[in-house]
């Protein structure tokens, strides 16, 4: 019999202003693409059955410059309130369009080093776990990517603007399961940062 978790969605968030970066964070280059670009390639590798973008500020540049392709953007019109906001848009239409959903996994656009590989490793652990919270731990924290299952879609489709899944994860120890994220943890926020990525890379 199949595996009554494996219908999993992929929700990318990247509705942010990049107001610390002072520039598009989304459209900033990463290897032969964009920030943005990298992290809808890796989802669209994964295993995965659907995959969602979530955009706000620069809708109009960013969809110019990455064209649909194996995904579906959904706008957040109410991006600048945060990134609850931004969740519970993108929850909302994964479950209006994909009803058989028992898992949605939530990454960000600006964390390039998270890879297919760990995308899959995340939903591997869902599949073959009692637990229903499979998130990533580092820094001494558990945070996203997060795959949350169905237990937790209206809560993620409630949340407030400017509360993250983190609330979720810290509220609900018991059905957490955790894969430690390493070097892949870091996200970008500031040109310095962006920078220091890059010549790591290099």
């Amino acid at each position: 019999m199949d595996n009554p978790k494996k219908k999993i969605a992929l929700l990318i968030l990247a509705a942010g202003n990049s107001s610390r970066m002072g520039t598009i964070k989304q459209l900033l280059p990463w290897k032969k693409t964009t920030l943005l670009g990298i992290a809808i390639e890796n989802a669209v590798a994964s295993n995965s059955e659907n995959i969602y973008v979530v955009l706000g500020a620069y809708e109009p540049e960013i969809r110019i410059h990455i064209p649909e392709n194996g995904f579906r953007y959904v706008v957040n019109p109410d991006w600048e309130s945060g990134m609850g906001g931004s969740i519970a848009t993108g929850v909302e239409h994964i479950l209006n369009e994909q009803k058989g959903t028992t898992g949605i996994l939530i990454m960000l656009a600006d964390q390039p080093m998270v890879d297919t590989l760990l995308l899959n490793q995340l939903m591997e652990k869902f599949f073959n776990s009692s637990k229903n919270i499979i998130a990533c731990e580092y820094d001494k924290n558990v945070g996203v990517p997060a795959l949350f299952g169905r237990e937790f879609f209206e809560q993620l489709s409630n949340l407030g603007t400017k509360t993250g899944a983190q609330t979720i994860i810290s509220l609900n120890p018991q059905e957490v399961c955790s894969i430690k994220l390493h070097q892949k943890a870091m996200d970008i926020d500031t040109q310095e940062e962006y920078l220091q990525l890059l010549k790591r890379m290099n």
